[in-house]
């Protein structure tokens, strides 16, 4: 008899800490998105990528559905095809524990198809500025805004709004992405260093009538890009040159 009581008892117990770690591990499910938006053009299509946590609740996987059919559609697999411009909301839902789901927004667009980046030059000197103009097409597009990047940020730097800094002598490429990634640009640029000062040696120099002396120059700082000089004498009555 006491053989009985102590295996339901332990049949008990066991059943009770199954429970509760199956408890534990529902209050711990996580789902995330891979991405915090999602941007397509009619009749486009995206893979949703989801992280599940823990393991036996990736295991199980998700659900999809969309807040909008007439927007957007989505497989089960995660497979969203844009219908029409507007926006829904895309929800992913554990199916080890259906509490837990998260949603990210879909933008149908009518997307960037070019993007034109103009300026006043294509030089800059180190310490000027340079401002980018950015012109997205066609004018009906959902996100008519670009980001910038440049190629070499120790040579020059960019500002969310285009304004191009010169850093140090070189070539650099800034790049304008439309925001809604359909389109991009490219303009690609050449800072120079402008010389600082000039160095005349000998300073003094003392000659005989006719006599003539070398004079060097040396042009600062020593990574200007144009070094070349011009000569002039401040009375030809005395010294030429």
């Amino acid at each position: 008899m006491k053989k009985w009581i102590s295996l339901l008892l332990a049949l008990m117990l066991s059943i009770g800490a199954v429970f509760f770690s199956g408890a534990a591990l529902a209050e711990d499910t996580t789902v995330s998105f891979s991405a915090d938006s999602i941007y397509l053009a009619v009749g486009d299509t995206a893979k949703a990528s989801v992280t599940v946590r823990p393991y036996v609740a990736n295991r199980k996987g998700v659900t999809f559905q969309v807040s909008d059919e007439g927007i957007a559609t989505v497989t089960s697999k995660g497979i969203v095809t844009a219908v029409a411009v507007g926006q829904c909301q895309l929800t992913a839902a554990s199916v080890y524990d259906p509490s837990v789901s998260v949603s990210i927004p879909v933008n149908v667009i009518v997307p960037v198809s070019d993007v034109r980046l103009t300026a006043d030059s294509d030089t800059l000197f180190v310490g000027e500025t340079l401002q980018l103009a950015a012109a997205c097409e066609p004018a009906d597009a959902s996100e008519p805004t670009v980001t910038y990047s440049t190629s070499d940020d120790t040579v020059a730097t960019v500002t969310p709004d285009g304004l191009v800094n010169g850093a140090s002598r070189g070539k650099a490429t800034i790049t304008a992405v439309s925001a809604d990634g359909y389109a991009k640009a490219s303009f690609s640029l050449q800072v120079f260093q402008s010389p600082e000062s000039i160095d005349i040696t000998p300073e003094t120099v003392a000659a005989p009538a006719g006599g003539k002396v070398q004079l060097k120059v040396s042009v600062l700082p020593s990574d200007a890009s144009d070094k070349s000089v011009t000569w002039s004498s401040g009375d030809e009555g005395i010294a030429t040159v």
